[in-house]
């Protein structure tokens, strides 16, 4: 879950939305996109048909055993998952097999639910120009089964409307708003945008912690930050203090310059908040994000990007470096320490946002890239699409499971062609994403 969106929509909502254009006014797209235009479908049709033949009404498809996966509710997330991208790229008819409600299930995360069920749901009914109104009654069905707290549970028991869970926490919590407030406008019950809005509000409205240390979870039951600002985190602290002395290291007393493909979002996030506040300043530091993310692609002899990767410093190390780690960063500028990829969306999601501001047709050369080198190492035999164990290994076995590969769906592929689709086509200026990658139609905004 990213903390960091939920802090910044949390600022957000509590002003007028004043905000400047997010795209380009310049954007041209070469001749030579329609072949990825077409390859990214041929690539969405060819996934999207090997989960039809080995996993159709199952969350996930397993690539290589050709089997599926559950653990998103048994409610089919790939088919939910994907109905935004086929209309997207207007590759199908519309598909409403998606079936929450359709299955027994007990418990269910209110947060994953939200983004990825009932975030389809409605951006699908949208998408299709409303052509299909039981998406909606099902996204309203499915929302009556949340708690009206201020502060929402985290899981409940589907079939008693009951917490699993008791305690919450702020990306939980926080990350409600956009789908429970588009529930309202088409249902005119204001109640699911009052109930995600207070929950955001209240969030903002608690003492900050102490600098440097973790937020807690929020209990629901009394809208508090769990025993106190930072309490539960002291054993922790604690714990690493004595374990130096007793190994007589200072080991747990550096600073470690470390990062991940999941953090590759934060470029796309400081562009479309630069562009919204009209402050290049913080548009550019979005764009070297976003170049430093598209690095630790085109240096690993894939074309693809690690799962994590780190740089020297001179406060530590973590884990120490081989002289092969050493050579790397020589060369690239950074060394990778976990050299998987989960087919991961991150930054193909902020390439996207970084073409779309700027009109630089080098984002649109990464992604054409990318889109060959998924082509080359993720295709299995199936028609289905894998991670890799080494993406600097160009005869790198394949993985048989991600967790969980419906964003392959919704996100990846989703990012990817709409990069090289027309760009008036779901306009940044016109539309705001959720965290699945689901489009909603946003109202103009008003002049700074």
């Amino acid at each position: 879950m990213r903390l960091t969106e939920v802090l910044n929509f949390v600022a957000v909502i509590l002003v007028p939305v004043f905000a400047g254009p997010v795209q380009s006014p310049s954007l041209a797209l070469p001749q030579t996109v329609s072949a990825h235009w077409a390859a990214v479908r041929k690539m969405f049709e060819s996934s999207y048909k090997a989960y039809g033949k080995f996993a159709w009404g199952h969350d996930d498809l397993l690539p290589l055993s050709e089997s599926y996966s559950d653990d998103r509710n048994s409610w089919g997330a790939s088919i939910c998952d994907a109905m935004t991208t086929m209309v997207s790229a207007h590759a199908f008819c519309m598909c409403t097999q998606c079936s929450p409600l359709g299955a027994q299930i007990d418990t269910l995360s209110v947060f994953e639910t939200t983004i990825r069920y009932l975030g389809s749901l409605l951006s699908a009914y949208e998408l299709s120009d409303k052509k299909y109104p039981e998406l909606l009654d099902k996204a309203r069905e499915l929302l009556t089964n949340c708690e009206n707290n201020d502060i929402p549970y985290g899981f409940l028991d589907f079939s008693t409307n009951t917490p699993v869970v008791q305690i919450s926490n702020i990306a939980e919590a926080g990350t409600l708003t956009l789908e429970w407030a588009t529930l309202s406008k088409y249902t005119g019950n204001d109640t699911y945008r009052a109930l995600a809005e207070n929950s955001a509000k209240h969030i903002a409205s608690l003492p900050a912690p102490f600098p440097s240390l973790a937020i807690q979870g929020i209990d629901p039951q009394n809208g508090s930050f769990v025993g106190g600002q930072v309490a539960a985190v002291d054993s922790t602290i604690r714990h690493l203090l004595r374990y130096s002395t007793s190994r007589n290291n200072n080991t747990m007393n550096v600073t470690y310059h470390t990062s991940s493909h999941l953090a590759c979002f934060h470029g796309g996030k400081w562009i479309l908040g630069g562009k919204l506040f009209k402050n290049e300043t913080i548009v550019n530091c979005g764009l070297a994000l976003v170049d430093a993310c598209i690095n630790t692609y085109l240096s690993t002899v894939t074309d693809i990007g690690p799962e994590t990767f780190a740089y020297i410093s001179s406060g530590g190390n973590l884990p120490e470096l081989t002289p092969q780690d050493l050579a790397f960063y020589n060369q690239h500028g950074f060394y990778i320490t976990d050299a998987n990829y989960d087919m991961r969306p991150e930054m193909l999601e902020s390439n996207f946002y970084a073409w779309r501001a700027t009109g630089d047709t080098k984002y649109l050369e990464n992604a054409a890239r990318v889109l060959h080198s998924f082509n080359r190492y993720l295709n299995t035999t199936g028609g289905a699409f894998a991670g890799i164990v080494d993406v600097n290994d160009v005869a790198s076995e394949t993985i048989d499971y991600v967790l969980p590969c419906s964003f392959w769906f919704s996100e990846v592929l989703k990012y990817l062609y709409l990069t090289f689709d027309d760009p008036e086509h779901i306009s940044l200026d016109e539309y705001v994403f959720n965290t699945e990658a689901h489009p909603f139609k946003a109202p103009p905004a008003k002049n700074i």
